[in-house]
């Protein structure tokens, strides 16, 4: 951590995990949880402005934030133990998803998660 708070490189960490806690946490959730995850999803997207179709047009790191945003606001966990949804004052709009540090990022955090034991299916 930096003088002034998190570097911009652990922040883009941060960020690539929330973003691939919640890709792996949406898959498992049955239909009636995603169902109700999308509805705040929609709700949150809404509140700030944006339009529901617009959501599909937005980089997926950004659309990836709001579903982790919405389940850790209906309190849904992590898909891995022992993770929590740590999203503070974070940004992902700093970050372009194609950049190679963005992607060895998500990239490290799939290789650290798929090697971290699974919460029993949602």
């Amino acid at each position: 951590m930096g003088l002034f708070g998190p570097s911009k490189s652990e922040r883009e960490t941060k960020v690539a995990i929330a973003v691939y806690l919640a890709e792996q946490t949406w898959e498992r959730l049955p239909g009636d949880q995603k169902d109700h995850v999308q509805d705040t999803v929609n709700t949150i997207f809404e509140s700030l402005g944006g339009e529901r179709l617009e959501l599909f047009t937005i980089p997926s790191h950004h659309r990836w934030w709001f579903y982790a945003s919405a389940m850790k606001h209906l309190g849904i966990p992590p898909y891995f133990k022992g993770q929590e949804w740590e999203l503070g004052k974070l940004d992902p709009s700093e970050f372009d998803e194609d950049s190679e540090s963005f992607q060895l990022a998500l990239q490290g955090a799939e290789y650290v998660f798929d090697e971290s034991p699974k919460v029993t299916p949602l």
